[in-house]
């Protein structure tokens, strides 16, 4: 027997038009949400490899022009500020918890040299709620406890490439455990991430060398 529904003709093609309208388009109006509001809105209208730019964008305007975006030829991350003589880069990402209860960091590129990484984990299971986190560069990449894979081909078929995007699975648990361990932050709040916009906060940590 033929499905039958009550959606008028086209119904679906007009949808996957309107949604064509806006999808990965983000408005100046958005951009300038509190971070509450503009973490769930980009997962709504954003793919995921658009929503990460799009994030880091938002994150450099809302340091008021403490940091800079990095230009690609520098290949150093996706920012950088300058305390002093001093200056330093930075890696943006951020993870929404997936329906296995976990997190996921991609496009980890080890082989630039930036400073830290700025992780923001959002918990899509209790009101998109966002942890941040600002860790060293190694302990991501250094260490032995995340195991990071190739994004594209096998470990061996990348063995002689030094250029290659990697990715890594995060426990919700490690949240609390391992980035708490080796954040920098007072907290894992974005108003904890905003004393880390100036340079009177950046002389406090391990990165400064006066």
């Amino acid at each position: 027997m033929k499905h039958q529904n009550n959606h008028p003709p086209n119904y679906y093609l007009n949808l996957a038009e309107e949604r064509k309208k806006t999808y990965n388009l983000i408005t100046p109006t958005e951009m300038n949400l509190k971070m509450r509001d503009f973490i769930p809105c980009i997962y709504q209208k954003c793919s995921p490899n658009m929503y990460g730019h799009v994030f880091s964008q938002k994150i450099i305007k809302e340091t008021n022009g403490f940091f800079k975006t990095s230009p690609h030829s520098m290949d150093n991350g996706d920012f950088y500020f300058n305390v002093g003589y001093q200056s330093f880069y930075g890696e943006i990402k951020i993870s929404y918890k997936g329906k296995n209860g976990g997190y996921r960091i991609t496009n980890i590129r080890d082989h630039q040299k930036f400073n830290f990484f700025l992780l923001c984990f959002v918990d899509t299971q209790k009101s998109f709620i966002p942890q941040y986190y600002v860790v060293p560069k190694g302990s991501i990449t250094e260490s032995n406890f995340f195991s990071l894979t190739p994004m594209n081909g096998t470990f061996l078929s990348n063995v002689n490439n030094e250029v290659v995007p990697k990715s890594t699975n995060v426990k919700d648990e490690y949240c609390e455990w391992f980035f708490k361990k080796h954040n920098i932050l007072k907290g894992n709040k974005f108003s904890h991430l905003k004393q880390f916009f100036n340079e009177d906060f950046i002389k406090t940590t391990q990165f400064y060398q006066p």
